[in-house]
C-alpha cells in the first residue's frame, strides 16, 4: 500500500486578491444599499412632514372653531346668569321702599335673631338618619 498524502495548501496567498476583490464588491454594494436606504428614509420623512403640516393646519382650524363655539356658549351662560341676578338685585333694592320698615330698628331685629346663624357656637349634631 502506498500511502498517498492529500495535498494541503500551504498558504492562502493565492486567494488573497480574489478575497480582496470580493470584499471591495461587497463594500460597494453595501454603500449603495445604505445610500438607497438614506434616500428612501429622507423621502419618507419628507412625506411624514408634509402630512404632519396638513394635520397641524386641520387641528388649528378645528381648535379655532371649537374656541369660538366655546366663547359663544360661555357668553351665553354669563348673560343667562347675569340677567336673573340683575333682576334679583333690582327687586331686592325695590323691596324696602314698598314695605313698612318693620326691621330697620334694632329692637325689631331681635325678633329675627333665631333665624341668624351664630358662628361662635358649634353646629348642632344631626341624628344618624340624616348623617348618612
Amino acid at each position: 500500500m502506498s500511502s498517498q498524502r492529500p495535498t494541503v495548501i500551504p498558504s492562502y496567498r493565492h486567494t488573497a486578491p480574489r478575497n480582496e476583490l470580493n470584499f471591495q464588491r461587497f463594500d460597494a454594494k453595501l454603500e449603495q444599499r445604505f445610500a438607497q436606504a438614506d434616500v428612501k428614509r429622507e423621502q419618507q420623512f419628507a412625506q411624514a412632514d408634509a402630512q404632519l403640516a396638513v394635520l397641524r393646519d386641520e387641528i388649528g382650524t378645528d381648535l379655532s372653531d371649537c374656541h369660538m363655539s366655546l366663547l359663544r356658549w360661555m357668553f351665553g351662560f354669563w348673560i343667562a346668569t347675569l340677567e336673573p341676578l340683575g333682576g334679583l338685585i333690582l327687586a331686592l333694592r325695590a323691596i324696602p321702599s314698598r314695605c313698612d320698615h318693620r326691621y330697620t330698628s334694632l329692637a325689631s331685629w331681635t325678633r329675627l335673631q333665631p333665624l341668624v346663624v351664630r358662628l361662635d357656637r358649634p353646629w348642632p349634631r344631626m341624628s344618624m338618619a340624616y348623617a348618612r
